[in-house]
């Protein structure tokens, strides 16, 4: 019976050990199988320049898509310039969709003080004033001020945001506004704001630009309990700027900018010193991998676009 049952028992085991090598050597294979594919993009200039400023500019965001790309893990990436101003990327990835979310951005990162809605409000009756006289609307008509507070002048549903831009254009509104002030919008709509975008004050000029790109010394994509994130590490003119400025705006907001779009805008509660910031925004993981991508490789030297995808 002790024999029967030691037999059972082997042949048990040995079923195991051979399902679970079966398993392992199938995984291996599908490993083996799943190889990356290779696609082609073609890119333009968006703007017309002379032939050799152009094939100047496409070489140079030839070199800045490389170290993007490189840095998320594309392989065998190859570029031909075709004539002054379009540019052939052929590469390797399992995520090209993630490829051109890398490729269409410029790049451009701007800190900025802010304007708080305490500072804006004259203006903002005024305006709202003239509004109702002219237009028979209200600021009320167009903003959610559920949420204007801090440098944040109001929230707007992605189908208003052209609306309040075509106002913003306008002659009679803009000359009614302070010189030095920047509205920008959040790069995406807030969760907490019921999915909307908000519109920032930001400070414009000389007193209102921190620091740019070109302060950037390093980046890294990292992650806490909080949710991922960005580390930017700056220049030593760069960190000396950022700490005298953050030393200025204690208890008020500084914007961190990416191409135009207020990624975060976190209040000052005390001197930063060390020259590094992070920067937040309710990123994934491979969202934040790929926004310190971005801003490591610097911005490219003409916006390019995307014009056919193989």
């Amino acid at each position: 019976m002790r024999k029967f049952l030691s037999l059972i028992i082997a042949v048990a085991v040995a079923a195991i050990a051979f399902i679970a090598y079966k398993g392992l050597t199938s995984s291996q294979k599908e490993s083996a199988d799943v190889q990356p594919k290779q696609y082609v993009v073609e890119m333009e200039l968006l703007s017309q320049a002379y032939p050799t400023v152009a094939r100047a500019a496409v070489e140079t965001n030839a070199d800045v898509y490389r170290c993007r790309m490189g840095r998320m893990g594309c392989e065998n990436i190859a570029f031909e310039i075709m004539g002054d101003d379009k540019l052939r990327i052929t590469y390797e990835s399992e995520q090209p969709e993630m490829v051109k979310t890398l490729l269409e951005p410029n790049g451009i990162l701007v800190m900025y003080h802010t304007i708080s809605l305490q500072d804006l409000m004259p203006y903002v009756e005024a305006i709202d004033e003239m509004l109702r006289e002219v237009y028979r609307i209200s600021f009320n008509d167009l903003f959610d001020t559920t949420y204007s507070q801090g440098c944040v002048v109001g929230a707007v549903s992605r189908s208003n945001m052209q609306l309040i831009d075509d106002y913003l254009k306008r002659d009679e509104i803009r000359s009614m506004l302070p010189e030095d002030l920047f509205l920008a919008w959040s790069y995406k709509p807030e969760k907490w704001a019921e999915d909307k975008y908000l519109l920032y004050a930001l400070r414009w000029g000389e007193e209102g630009v921190i620091l740019g790109s070109p302060d950037i010394k390093n980046t890294t994509a990292n992650a806490n309990s909080d949710g991922a994130y960005v580390e930017v590490e700056l220049s030593e003119d760069g960190a000396q700027r950022f700490t005298a400025a953050t030393a200025a705006a204690i208890g008020n907001q500084l914007a961190i900018v990416v191409d135009g779009k207020v990624v975060s805008a976190p209040s000052v509660a005390s001197i930063i010193e060390g020259g590094v910031f992070w920067v937040t925004g309710d990123f994934s993981v491979q969202g934040a991998e790929m926004l310190s991508a971005i801003l490591d490789a610097s911005p490219v030297a003409v916006p390019m676009g995307i014009v056919a995808e193989k």
